[in-house]
């Protein structure tokens, strides 16, 4: 339960400081995850964002990890 909150402060920290795109938002909150993990970091960033969206608290312009995107490891 804490790495989860930490992951989620790590995250908000970065959406306040204006990181919008997957890869900033990767590198901000799950920068200790090696390259071949960085499709489920996605996967479980995904789920980070519906949940602050259902609090009200996502800002706009998010931008949300796509399955083909190259962002998520697939080239």
């Amino acid at each position: 339960m804490a790495h989860r909150l930490d992951r989620e402060r790590r995250l908000v920290a970065a959406l306040d400081a204006g990181a919008r795109d997957v890869d900033a938002l990767l590198d901000a909150a799950w920068d200790d995850v090696p390259d071949g993990l960085r499709r489920a970091a996605g996967v479980t960033l995904a789920a980070h964002l519906d949940k602050l969206a259902e609090e009200g608290r996502l800002p706009p312009g998010v931008q949300r990890p796509e399955w083909g995107s190259s962002t998520l490891g697939d080239a």
